[in-house]
Parts: structure tokens; C-alpha cells; sequence
């Protein structure tokens, strides 16, 4: 069943109206497709050890009312121990434990009774989805399960629940892109800038709410990230482009030589204490990247290694306004430079196998 706690567990059976005899939920499965409850005597049972502080949702998918029971000893709000909780159908509860013996409903959402959706396939190219891309409004829980190309796209609602948890689980094996809506909105995720995307690494986990929707421009907040970091593929023709808060803690792969130096231009300095991606070289071919950071900001303190010869760095003092960081073509697979900024100033270091591998200024 669930193995971690980013676990989905869909077609569950409810069994027959009694605490002992109820079907289980794993202590890992934080949201729970209940695809069977044909009478008012089918039932759940809450884990013995729970995640405490976090909320386990429900969707009832039956034709009847589902009975949540806590495990033995333990209650559901103020009902009493041993009793359960009723969720009507076509409704999603949301369950968290505050401790080993004591539940809290969180809220209860009426829902379309709608059945868990097939798998979503992403936009190929990672534009800004139309709308056979996009998340519909009242599907809290959206599985992709294509996404052929990385970077890759869908988006979020444009009309969505407010303060309401939209899940998005990447089931496929490359990172995907997530845009606030469809073109034309100016929605927001996080504090990034208007229709900028945030990405989802294989295998990840990711949740969105949105707090507000004026005039159509929707505010979202991502939280609980949980699984594989986004691994984006550096663009060999034309350049990187702005980079945007969203790459933080990403992994950028040069895997085929690009046609002309790549040029990356690295945000503003204001609330970057903290940024940082790396890069990661894959394929025996020259690599140049140009870093240019924002007005003000400068490299300082760039140090590159590599095997066999002497490390080299520039005044950590007064810096250099951009940076060139080659990937040389005897640089072999693995190798990598990491870049973060402490608020004031950028920062690089890069390790090769090879010698003369990475080359810094």
C-alpha cells in the first residue's frame, strides 16, 4: 500500500459498519479515494499511529454515507471514543490528529461526487496551457501522468475553490512546469512574478491554495513540496533567459552542447539570502554559460576546482559583474558547479574529475 508520506490510496472498499472490522488507512496515505460504499454501514478506520498536525482527506466516491472510526480509544472531536464520524457522499473531509488518541475535522467539503480523474497529460513545448491542460475547478486531486518532454505544462485552475488544497502528484519520469491559469489573467503563484510558472520534479508532490481571486488575477500559495527536485534541461539555442525565484534548489543539466554561450540572467538580490540551483554536466561537448546578474549585484568569492590542477578565484572582495562558467569537453559526466547568494552577493563553486574540466574566472 503507501510506502511515504506524499501516498495516495484510490479504489479503497469500505467494509461493514464495525470499528474492529473497518478498512485500515495506512499511516502514510494522507489522501484516501473511497471508490466503494454501497450502504450507511460502510466504514474506515483512522490509523493507530497517525501523522500528527497533518490532514488526512477523504473522498467519498460511494453511492452511501461513509463512517470514519478513529482507532480504538481514540475520538473524533467530541463524539466520544470508538465513535465514528459520518462523510456524506460525493463529500471530501479533511482529518487531522492532534495526538495518538484525539481527531479533528478539519472541514467538510461538498463535492461532485465526480469519480478520481484519469491522469492529465502535460503541454508539450511548456507554454502557458489552453484549457485541455488545465486543472478543472473542483478536482482537488489531479494526477499527471505524461509529461513526454521536461519543462512539459499544465495549469491551475483559472475560477478555482479558495482556501481550499488543490494536490498535484507528478506520476511521470521527467520534471513538469505549473502555470497560475490560462494566458490573459496576470495570476500569481507565490511571490513570483505574473503567469510564471513553478516546476514539479518526477515523482513529486506539491500542493496549491488560493487565497484570493480579484478581477480574475488569482493569488496562489504552493506548500508541502515533498520528493525528487526539479531537474530542468538548459536551453542549447537561444539562452536560458531571466531565471525567477522559482529555480531555487533546482538541478540544471547541460546535455548536449549549445549553438552559442547560454546566457542566464539571475534575479534581483532582494530576498535571495538562500537561493541557490547547481548544474550538472551530462554529455562530451563545450558547455559556456554567462551569468549576469541584476543591476548592483556582484560575483564575489567565485571559486571553480578541478583534478590535478590548482583552484583559482577572483577578489572575493570587489567581485566581477558577470561570470563565465565553461563545462570544457573533456569534463566527464557528473561533474557539476554549484551557484547560491547570501543576499548581497552571487556566489559559484564547481568540481570536475577531469582536469582543466570546469573553467571560472
Amino acid at each position: 500500500m503507501a510506502q511515504n508520506p506524499s501516498s495516495v490510496t484510490t479504489g479503497i472498499v469500505a467494509n461493514l459498519l464495525v470499528q474492529a472490522t473497518a478498512t485500515p488507512i495506512d499511516y502514510v496515505s494522507l489522501f484516501n479515494q473511497i471508490s466503494v460504499s454501497t450502504s450507511a454501514n460502510n466504514a474506515v478506520v483512522l490509523p493507530v499511529n497517525p501523522l500528527q498536525g497533518i490532514a488526512y482527506s477523504f473522498r467519498n466516491d460511494g453511492v452511501a454515507n461513509l463512517q470514519v472510526f478513529p482507532a480504538l480509544g481514540a475520538q473524533i472531536n467530541s463524539l466520544g471514543v470508538n465513535n465514528s464520524f459520518s462523510v456524506p457522499a460525493g463529500d471530501i473531509a479533511n482529518i487531522l490528529a492532534t495526538s495518538q488518541t484525539q481527531w479533528w475535522v478539519q472541514d467538510l467539503v461538498a463535492s461532485p461526487g465526480l469519480p478520481i480523474s484519469a491522469p492529465l497529460t502535460a503541454l508539450a513545448g511548456g507554454g502557458q496551457p489552453l484549457v485541455a491542460n488545465m486543472i478543472p475547478a473542483q478536482q482537488n486531486y489531479t494526477q499527471v501522468g505524461t509529461v513526454a518532454t521536461a519543462m512539459d505544462s499544465i495549469a491551475l485552475p483559472d475560477v478555482p475553490e479558495e482556501n481550499l488544497s488543490y494536490l498535484v502528484i507528478n506520476n511521470a519520469a521527467l520534471t513538469m512546469a505549473i502555470w497560475p491559469g490560462l494566458v490573459g489573467h496576470a495570476s500569481i503563484i507565490d511571490n513570483l512574478a505574473a503567469n510564471s510558472p513553478v516546476f514539479l520534479g518526477a515523482n513529486a508532490r506539491m500542493e496549491f491554495v488560493a487565497v484570493s481571486n480579484t478581477a480574475g488575477v488569482v493569488q496562489w500559495y504552493s506548500k508541502g513540496y515533498m520528493g525528487n527536485k526539479p531537474v530542468i534541461p538548459i536551453i542549447t539555442t537561444a539562452g536560458q533567459g531571466t531565471m525567477t525565484p522559482a529555480y531555487n534548489n533546482c538541478l540544471l543539466v547541460c546535455s548536449s552542447g549549445p549553438a552559442a554561450n547560454v546566457a542566464m540572467s539571475l534575479p534581483g538580490l532582494a530576498f535571495m539570502n538562500g537561493f541557490s540551483f547547481e548544474l550538472m554536466f551530462q554529455a562530451n561537448a563545450t558547455h559556456t554559460i554567462v551569468f549576469t546578474p541584476a543591476v548592483g549585484a556582484i560575483f564575489g568569492g567565485w571559486v571553480g576546482t578541478s583534478a590535478g590542477a590548482a583552484a583559482v578565484s577572483n577578489d572575493a572582495v570587489t567581485g566581477i559583474a558577470n561570470a563565465t562558467l565553461t563545462f570544457a569537453a573533456t569534463a566527464l559526466a557528473g561533474d557539476y558547479a554549484r551557484v547560491w547568494s547570501d543576499g548581497v552577493k552571487w556566489y559559484a563553486q564547481g568540481t570536475s574529475r577531469a582536469t582543466a574540466g570546469i573553467t571560472m574566472p
